[in-house]
C-alpha cells in the first residue's frame, strides 16, 4: 500500500512538472540601470550565433575578456532563476545577449558600469549561454524595408474625363545601432528672417517688441552650440539672411576639418548678432538661395527656416518686377479650346416655321488631362481664367500652376519649395508667433513636401524648438528616404501624371517621388514606423497599367546611398459604364400661347450611354426650381403642368437608385393679356398692372415680365403706374403692356394688352373744363 502511494506521488509530480514546462510562460529580461535596453528583434538565432563571441555558458565561468560575476543565475531542471552581471576589459562598446540555444527569449544590454541580467523564472531550454557583439556587427540590421498599396481599379470620371488613384506607401526601420554618434557628414543653412515684424508684437497691434529679435538669435545660438557638439568630418554650413531682399549671405565653409566647421558655425553666430530688422518677407529669394548652395551637393542637406510672417514682397498681380524667371518641370493643367453642340431654335418669316437646329460653340476651360512640362525661365502670375489661378506660358501655352492662388508671393513660395523637394532637401520650419501671424499650415505644406515638419513657437520656447531641430538632424538617421516610381512606362495605354503629394524627379523626370523625413535611431531601439503616406496619380485612358519600376533609395548610416526594388503592382483603369440617364432635348416648353397646358416629361428619359439599359420598375421623384413657374402633378408624375411665366429646372431622380438623375429645362409664355376697361379717366397714380386680366387665370409673372410703353408726353406708366408729367396740363395717351421678349416662345406671338387712359390738370382758369382739353 505504502508502495503504492509512493509511485502516486512520483507520478503527480511528474505530471506537474511536465505542466510548468509547458505552459509556464517565458519569462522576461532586463538590465538593471542600463538606460539603453531594447529587443533586438531583427537578430536571428543563427545571425546571433554566427555574429558574436561565446563568452558564458552554464560551465565556463570566464574568458580571456570578459568576466561574470559571482554570483550567477540558479539553473534548476525545469527553470533559470537569479540574475549575473557582466563586465569587460574591452576598450569601447559592446553587446551582451543573453540567450537559450534556440533563441526562442533574449535580451540584450549594453557594456556599462553595471550590467546586470535579471532572469525571473525563465523555462530551462537550456544551455543558456551569453554572446559579445561589437557596434559594426548589430549596425549590419540596420535599413529600411517599404510597400506601395494601390487600387486594384480606378474609373475615368464621365465629367472630368480622368481616373484618380489613390495610393499610399510605408517604410519599415529594422535593427539597433550601439553608437549614437552621427557618423555621416551634412549640409545645414541657416535661414534666418529679419523682416520688420521681427521687433513687432503682431499679437498687440504691432506694438515695439525689440526682445523678439534677441529670442529668436538666442534659438540660433543654441542650434548652432548643439552642431558644434556633434560636428563631424566634411559638415558644411551657411546662412541667409532675408526680409524683402536677401542680406549678406555666408557661404559654405571651404575647409571641412572639424576645427573649420566649429570655426565657421562661429562666423554664423557673430553674423547673426549683427542683424536688424527692416522689410517684407521674401520667401522665394531665400529658398531659392538655399536649393542654388545645396543642390549639388550628394550630402544630407537640411533648411532650418526661421520666419514670423507670411511670404511678401509687395509683389502684385501682373507685376513680377520683384520675381525673377523660374525652371518649373512637372504635370500641369492647360488652358484649351473645345467646341461642343448645342441646340437651338430658329424661326422663318414673321416667326413662322421654326424648328430646332444644331450649333458648334467654343468653350474654353482648363484641361482635365495634364501635360509634362519642362519650362525654362518662365514667370509665374495671377490670371482670372475660371477664378484667380498662379498659371505660367510654355510654347505659347497657359499651364495651371496652383489652382485659386491669388497671391503671388504663395505661388512662388511654393515653386522654390518644389525646387528643394525635388532636390532632396529638408525643408525644417520654425514659425516664431502665432498660427495666424505666420500662416503656420502654409508653412506646414512646404515643409512636408520635402519630407521634413515645422513646428510653432513663441519667444518662450524659440530656443526649445532651435535645439530640438538641430539634435535632431544630428542624430543618428536613414536621410534622404524617398520611393521612386515610374510613371512614364512605354508600355501605358496612356498618360500618367502626378496628382497630390508627389513631385517630379528633376533627374529622373519619368520618376514620381514620395519624400519621407529622416528616420532618427536610438541606442537599442528599433524606431517606430512613421505613418504612411497617401498620393496620388491620375490616368487619361482605359487599359491595365502596370508598375513594375518600384524603389527605395535612401542614404545608411555611412553615408552610402541604399536602394531597394519593391514589388510590381497593377491599376487597371476603367471607363465609367455606369448606367446614367438624360433627356432626349436639351429643353422642353408648353406653349400656353397655342393653349397648351401640361407637357409629359415621362418618356422623353433615356438611358446614358444609349446601349445601356435604365432598371425596370423603377420609381422616380420629380422636383422643380421654380414652382411658381411649372410644377410636376404629383412628385410620382412626369406629367409637367405650367402655373407662371419663365424657366424652371425639372429634376428627375430614382428613388431605388440615387445616381439616376438628370435635369433639364423647362419655358412657359403667356395666352394673353388684356386691360379690364377700354379706358381709364382720371388716372394719375394709378398701378395698371393691378388692371390687367392675364390668361390663363391666376397665371404669375416675374416683375419684369411686362414691358410698358405710353404715346403722348402728358404721363409716363413706368412700371405700370400712371405718372403725370406735368400738373397743370392734362391729356390723354394709349398704354401698352407686352410680355417681354425673353418670356415669349416665338417672336412672333402676340401677347399685349392697350388702353386709352386720361389724366387731368389741375388749372383754375376761369371757363376751364376738362372737357376743353381733349
Amino acid at each position: 500500500m505504502r508502495k503504492r502511494k509512493e509511485i502516486l506521488r512520483r507520478l503527480i509530480s511528474t505530471v506537474c512538472l511536465i505542466f510548468i514546462l509547458i505552459f509556464l510562460p517565458m519569462g522576461a529580461f532586463a538590465t538593471e540601470n542600463n538606460p539603453n535596453e531594447g529587443n533586438t528583434n531583427t537578430l536571428t538565432c543563427q545571425e546571433i550565433q554566427s555574429n558574436f563571441s561565446e563568452v558564458y555558458d552554464s560551465v565556463t565561468q570566464k574568458t580571456d575578456n570578459t568576466v561574470i560575476a559571482s554570483a550567477g543565475p540558479v539553473i534548476k531542471p525545469d527553470k533559470i532563476q537569479g540574475h549575473f552581471d557582466v563586465t569587460s576589459t574591452f576598450k569601447g562598446e559592446l553587446y551582451f545577449v543573453f540567450s537559450d540555444s534556440e533563441c526562442t527569449n533574449y535580451a540584450i544590454g549594453r557594456q556599462g558600469s553595471s550590467n546586470r541580467f535579471n532572469l525571473n523564472n525563465i523555462p530551462n531550454k537550456g544551455p543558456f549561454k551569453v554572446y559579445v557583439l561589437r557596434p559594426n556587427i548589430i549596425e549590419k540590421s540596420v535599413g529600411l524595408e517599404f510597400n506601395v498599396t494601390a487600387p486594384g481599379v480606378a474609373t475615368i470620371d464621365k465629367e472630368t474625363g480622368i481616373a484618380i488613384a489613390d495610393l499610399s506607401t510605408s517604410i519599415t526601420p529594422k535593427g539597433v545601432i550601439a553608437d549614437s554618434t552621427r557618423r555621416a557628414p551634412i549640409d545645414v543653412v541657416f535661414i534666418f528672417d529679419t523682416s520688420g515684424s521681427m521687433v513687432l508684437d503682431m499679437g498687440n497691434n504691432r506694438k515695439s517688441d525689440p526682445d523678439k529679435l534677441v529670442k529668436a538669435k538666442e534659438g540660433a545660438y543654441k542650434a548652432i552650440e548643439t552642431f558644434k557638439n556633434n560636428t563631424v568630418e566634411g559638415d558644411q554650413f551657411a546662412l541667409i539672411p532675408f526680409a524683402a531682399k536677401l542680406g549678406t549671405v555666408t557661404a559654405f565653409n571651404d575647409n571641412t576639418s572639424v576645427d573649420s566647421a566649429k570655426s565657421h558655425l562661429d562666423s554664423i553666430k557673430t553674423s547673426i548678432s549683427k542683424l536688424g530688422a527692416d522689410g517684407g518677407t521674401n520667401y522665394y529669394g531665400a529658398l531659392s538661395k538655399a536649393n542654388e548652395l545645396l543642390r549639388s551637393s550628394s550630402k544630407p542637406k537640411y533648411v532650418i527656416f526661421l520666419t514670423d510672417g507670411h511670404p511678401d514682397t509687395d509683389a502684385k498681380s501682373g507685376n513680377n518686377n520683384n520675381y525673377e524667371k523660374v525652371n518649373i518641370s512637372g504635370d500641369f493643367q492647360k488652358w484649351e479650346k473645345t467646341t461642343r453642340e448645342i441646340k437651338e431654335r430658329k424661326c422663318g418669316w414673321l416667326g413662322f416655321n421654326c424648328r430646332w437646329v444644331t450649333k458648334t460653340v467654343d468653350d474654353w476651360h482648363w484641361s482635365t488631362t495634364k501635360y509634362p512640362v519642362n519650362a525654362t525661365s518662365v514667370a509665374v502670375k495671377i490670371e482670372d481664367k475660371a477664378g484667380n489661378n498662379a498659371v505660367f506660358t510654355h510654347n505659347n501655352e497657359t499651364y495651371l500652376y496652383y489652382k485659386n492662388d491669388s497671391d503671388l508671393d504663395y505661388s512662388y513660395a511654393r515653386v522654390a519649395a518644389s525646387k528643394l523637394a525635388e532636390n532632396g532637401i529638408k525643408l525644417l520650419s520654425i514659425g516664431f508667433g502665432s498660427k495666424n501671424d505666420v500662416d503656420f499650415d502654409f508653412l506646414t505644406q512646404l515643409s512636408n513636401l520635402t519630407g521634413a515638419s515645422a513646428q510653432l513657437g513663441g519667444k518662450a520656447d524659440i530656443s526649445k524648438i532651435f535645439e530640438d531641430v538641430s539634435k535632431l538632424i544630428n542624430q543618428q538617421a536613414l536621410r534622404n528616404i524617398k520611393v521612386k516610381i515610374n510613371i512614364k512606362d512605354s508600355s501605358f495605354p496612356g498618360n500618367v501624371t502626378i496628382g497630390e503629394n508627389a513631385v517630379m524627379d528633376p533627374k529622373d523626370p519619368e520618376y514620381a517621388i514620395v519624400n519621407f523625413s529622416d528616420i532618427q535611431y536610438e541606442i537599442g531601439k528599433t524606431p517606430h514606423a512613421p505613418g504612411p503616406k497617401v498620393f496620388s496619380l491620375t490616368f487619361d485612358q482605359p487599359g491595365t497599367y502596370s508598375f513594375n519600376d518600384v524603389k527605395l533609395s535612401y542614404t545608411d548610416l555611412s553615408n552610402t546611398a541604399q536602394t531597394i526594388l519593391g514589388n510590381a503592382f497593377t491599376i487597371v483603369i476603367t471607363n465609367n459604364q455606369s448606367v446614367g440617364i438624360d433627356f432626349k432635348d436639351p429643353m422642353y416648353e408648353i406653349d400656353v400661347y397655342q393653349d397648351e397646358l401640361s407637357i409629359d416629361l415621362t418618356n422623353e428619359i433615356i438611358p446614358v450611354p444609349e446601349d445601356a439599359e435604365i432598371p425596370e420598375d423603377i420609381t422616380w421623384k420629380w422636383t422643380s426650381s421654380k414652382e411658381d413657374v411649372a410644377k410636376p402633378t404629383n412628385p410620382n408624375s412626369g406629367v409637367i403642368i405650367p402655373i407662371g411665366v419663365g424657366t424652371t429646372e425639372i429634376t428627375v431622380t430614382g428613388v431605388e437608385d440615387s445616381t439616376l438623375t438628370a435635369t433639364v429645362e423647362v419655358k412657359v409664355n403667356l395666352k394673353s393679356l388684356r386691360f379690364k376697361q377700354s379706358s381709364y379717366q382720371d388716372a394719375d397714380g394709378i398701378n395698371m398692372y393691378n388692371e390687367l386680366i392675364i390668361t390663363p387665370s391666376g397665371f404669375k409673372l416675374p416683375s419684369d415680365a411686362i414691358e410698358w410703353s405710353t404715346t403722348g408726353t402728358v404721363f409716363t406708366a413706368d412700371g405700370g403706374v400712371i405718372n403725370q408729367i406735368d400738373s397743370k396740363v392734362g391729356g390723354f395717351g394709349i398704354v401698352t403692356a407686352e410680355l417681354a421678349e425673353k418670356y415669349k416662345l416665338d417672336p412672333s406671338e402676340e401677347v399685349k394688352a392697350t388702353t386709352l387712359v386720361k389724366v387731368n390738370s389741375n388749372r383754375t382758369n376761369p371757363g376751364h373744363t376738362t372737357n376743353n382739353e381733349w
